[in-house]
Protein backbone atom coordinates (compact mmCIF):
# COMPACT_ATOMS: atom_id res chain seq x y z
CA UNK A 1 0.00 0.00 0.00
CA UNK A 2 1.23 3.61 -0.87
CA UNK A 3 2.09 5.99 1.85
CA UNK A 4 2.38 9.72 1.31
CA UNK A 5 3.91 11.17 -1.78
CA UNK A 6 4.28 7.49 -3.51
CA UNK A 7 6.19 5.99 -0.73
CA UNK A 8 5.57 3.24 1.43
CA UNK A 9 6.94 5.06 4.63
CA UNK A 10 4.47 5.98 7.10
CA UNK A 11 6.41 8.64 8.12
CA UNK A 12 7.89 11.26 6.07
CA UNK A 13 10.83 13.21 7.55
CA UNK A 14 10.22 17.14 7.33
CA UNK A 15 6.38 16.69 6.79
CA UNK A 16 4.60 17.16 10.29
CA UNK A 17 7.55 18.80 12.22
CA UNK A 18 6.87 22.12 11.65
CA UNK A 19 3.41 23.84 12.10
CA UNK A 20 2.25 26.80 10.06
CA UNK A 21 0.68 29.95 12.13
CA UNK A 22 -2.69 30.15 9.92
CA UNK A 23 -3.54 33.69 11.29
CA UNK A 24 -0.95 34.84 8.91
CA UNK A 25 -3.24 34.02 6.12
CA UNK A 26 -6.32 35.44 7.62
CA UNK A 27 -4.93 38.56 8.94
CA UNK A 28 -5.59 41.52 7.16
CA UNK A 29 -2.40 42.69 5.04
CA UNK A 30 -1.54 46.24 6.66
CA UNK A 31 -5.00 47.41 8.69
CA UNK A 32 -2.47 50.03 10.83
CA UNK A 33 -2.03 51.88 7.32
CA UNK A 34 -5.74 52.17 6.84
CA UNK A 35 -6.26 55.38 8.01
CA UNK A 36 -3.08 56.88 6.37
CA UNK A 37 -4.81 55.79 2.90
CA UNK A 38 -7.79 57.11 3.85
CA UNK A 39 -6.74 60.75 4.54
CA UNK A 40 -4.70 60.24 1.68
CA UNK A 41 -7.46 59.51 -0.31
CA UNK A 42 -9.65 61.79 1.17
CA UNK A 43 -7.37 64.79 0.09
CA UNK A 44 -6.40 63.95 -3.35
CA UNK A 45 -10.30 63.53 -4.20
CA UNK A 46 -10.74 66.85 -2.65
CA UNK A 47 -8.70 68.59 -4.46
CA UNK A 48 -8.82 66.50 -7.97
CA UNK A 49 -10.59 67.99 -10.88
CA UNK A 50 -12.75 66.82 -13.52
CA UNK A 51 -10.51 65.72 -16.84
CA UNK A 52 -7.20 65.37 -14.36
CA UNK A 53 -6.11 62.07 -15.50
CA UNK A 54 -2.95 62.26 -13.08
CA UNK A 55 -5.14 62.69 -10.21
CA UNK A 56 -7.72 60.29 -11.25
CA UNK A 57 -5.16 57.78 -11.83
CA UNK A 58 -3.56 58.58 -8.31
CA UNK A 59 -7.15 57.83 -6.93
CA UNK A 60 -7.08 54.38 -8.68
CA UNK A 61 -4.10 53.42 -7.27
CA UNK A 62 -4.76 54.80 -3.60
CA UNK A 63 -8.15 52.51 -3.88
CA UNK A 64 -6.15 49.65 -5.34
CA UNK A 65 -3.36 49.86 -2.44
CA UNK A 66 -6.57 50.72 0.22
CA UNK A 67 -7.84 46.95 -0.76
CA UNK A 68 -4.99 45.36 -0.34
CA UNK A 69 -4.17 46.72 2.83
CA UNK A 70 -7.82 45.48 4.16
CA UNK A 71 -7.19 42.11 2.28
CA UNK A 72 -6.05 38.90 4.10
CA UNK A 73 -3.54 37.00 2.08
CA UNK A 74 -6.02 34.40 1.66
CA UNK A 75 -8.51 36.46 -0.63
CA UNK A 76 -5.70 38.16 -2.20
CA UNK A 77 -4.75 34.37 -3.23
CA UNK A 78 -8.71 33.49 -3.87
CA UNK A 79 -8.84 36.95 -5.95
CA UNK A 80 -5.86 35.69 -7.82
CA UNK A 81 -6.59 32.03 -8.21
CA UNK A 82 -10.30 32.35 -9.32
CA UNK A 83 -11.53 35.71 -9.86
CA UNK A 84 -9.26 36.83 -12.11
CA UNK A 85 -8.86 33.76 -13.51
CA UNK A 86 -13.08 32.78 -14.01
CA UNK A 87 -12.98 36.77 -15.64
CA UNK A 88 -10.19 36.21 -18.14
CA UNK A 89 -11.93 33.05 -19.05
CA UNK A 90 -15.46 34.18 -19.60
CA UNK A 91 -14.06 37.32 -21.62
CA UNK A 92 -11.90 34.64 -23.85
CA UNK A 93 -14.97 32.50 -24.64
CA UNK A 94 -17.45 35.63 -25.47
CA UNK A 95 -15.11 36.61 -27.67
CA UNK A 96 -15.04 33.23 -29.52
CA UNK A 97 -18.56 32.85 -29.97
CA UNK A 98 -19.35 36.99 -30.64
Amino acid sequence: MSGVNGTNDAIVPGIGETEVELSIALAPNDLKGVPGLIHSINSIAESASAGNENERLMLVEMARSLVRALETPRETMIKHCWAQVGGDTFLGFQSTIG
